[in-house]
């Protein structure tokens, strides 16, 4: 009886282990797309930035 009652508990055990391996890997894919988002971001800002510097040293009425 103990025997049965110990691969029960294993069974149990090993389910519930492959449902975390399966959220942990969801949750990896979630972090890397916004990881992803995060660098487009700092890409578009680093660009944004660049330019408003550059219109920011400019005279807006000549433009130099």
């Amino acid at each position: 009886r103990t025997l049965a009652e110990t691969e029960q508990v294993a069974q149990g055990v090993t389910y519930d282990l492959g449902r975390q391996k399966e959220t942990i890997a969801a949750t990896q894919r979630k972090v890397d797309d916004v990881n992803a988002d995060m660098g487009y971001a700092n890409q578009l800002l680093t660009s944004m930035k660049s330019w408003w510097q550059l219109s920011s040293v400019q005279d807006p009425k000549t433009g130099k």
